[in-house]
């Protein structure tokens, strides 16, 4: 089942070692984030707010530590994922990434080492996420949610690259077999397994991209395009380029972009993650 697993995963990781028991995790998820010291110097304060979202995507119910009082007097055991940022050299030190680097031929350094993530998931319904980045932490919950999606079929389905939701941003849904009330309240009956493991990654070229040729044919809604944004993001990849001929509306010639539907400046410009 591992091997299958680790396949599923985009891209591969370098270390996948698959523990000996299986927790269940109930809905929903309790994020917590890096100490106050650390966000306070290394990671913008929202990155709780943001894993949550990760989860929400997914159609998994996820909320910030402090804000579960309400759901843990319910009782059942919630699936707990914390992330913690450390320093390159403690990063290093720890036992399964210190074994990963060893056996690389070309250890990380540098910006890419700000990209390496490890991911201990254990069985008892907690997986803690470690990295020395925002963004290394952004990739290492982006490996759990697929490890999620692996070992639930039954509860999401795959995950689409491209809209047709009733929110039109097409990003990452689900076929929920729970029922979500107006309040986001989650069906309590839902539950997510998740075996345990430890993943360690880091990648092996600094800039991942895809270029994406929006002038020939119909041009991509926003819609689309932030979706198509999201999907690769959750594979890691960190890069996109669009070639545009007559689709941006240049300032002074609006007979080449006028009725193509093209982008503007402005709208490129917001963050499409």
């Amino acid at each position: 089942m591992h091997q299958t697993s680790a396949r599923a995963l985009l891209p591969q990781p370098r270390v996948l070692s698959p523990g000996e028991g299986v927790s269940t995790w109930k809905l929903p998820l309790c994020i917590r984030g890096p100490a106050d010291a650390l966000v306070a110097s290394n990671v913008h304060p929202d990155i709780v707010d943001e894993a949550a979202l990760w989860f929400r995507d997914l159609g998994v119910a996820a909320c910030k530590a402090d804000a579960m009082s309400e759901a843990g007097s319910q009782g059942g055991t919630h699936g707990v994922v914390t992330m913690e940022l450390l320093d390159d050299e403690t990063f290093k030190q720890l036992p399964v990434v210190q074994r990963a680097l060893t056996s690389a031929p070309h250890p990380p350094q540098g910006a890419l080492l700000q990209q390496a993530y490890s991911a201990d998931i254990d069985a008892h319904g907690c997986a803690t996420v470690h990295a020395t980045t925002r963004r290394g932490l952004f990739y290492g919950v982006q490996t759990l949610v697929q490890w999620l999606v692996v070992h639930n079929r039954d509860f999401v389905q795959t995950i689409r690259a491209f809209g047709g939701g009733d929110d039109g941003d097409g990003a990452l849904h689900a076929d929920v077999s729970a029922r979500e009330s107006k309040h986001g309240a989650i069906d309590e009956a839902v539950s997510l397994a998740c075996p345990s493991a430890v993943v360690v990654d880091w990648p092996d070229i600094l800039h991942r991209g895809v270029m994406l040729d929006v002038s020939r044919d119909r041009v991509w809604t926003m819609a689309t395009l932030r979706a198509t944004v999201r999907r690769l993001a959750h594979m890691k990849v960190n890069q996109l380029q669009l070639y545009m001929e007559h689709t941006f509306q240049y300032h002074d010639h609006r007979e080449v972009w006028h009725g193509s539907g093209a982008y503007s400046g402005s709208v490129l410009c917001v963050p499409l993650l």
